[in-house]
């Protein structure tokens, strides 16, 4: 393997629990947690749920917050129809 002097290499990463803004990265669900999901994403009054990290499917990921988004936006339309 032949280095090259002009080359250089970048990287970048970001310390997420460090962030003041973020306080942490995804969660992190211990063995069985899944199971409390339905609990979690129940309609509180007024209020919906709706996140990746709450997600039925895809958990942690952009399509997992598309799903609960989705999710939620019906259970508000039920609602006040």
């Amino acid at each position: 393997m032949h280095w090259r002097r002009c080359c250089q290499v970048w990287r970048y990463g970001h310390n997420w629990t460090a962030d003041p803004l973020a306080q942490g990265t995804w969660a992190n669900l211990r063995p069985g947690q899944a199971a409390l999901l339905p609990d979690l994403i129940q309609v509180e009054g007024q209020v919906f749920f709706a996140g990746a990290d709450i997600a039925l499917g895809w958990r942690g990921y952009i399509d997992g917050a598309i799903e609960s988004g989705i999710r939620a936006a019906r259970q508000v339309r039920k609602i006040f129809k």
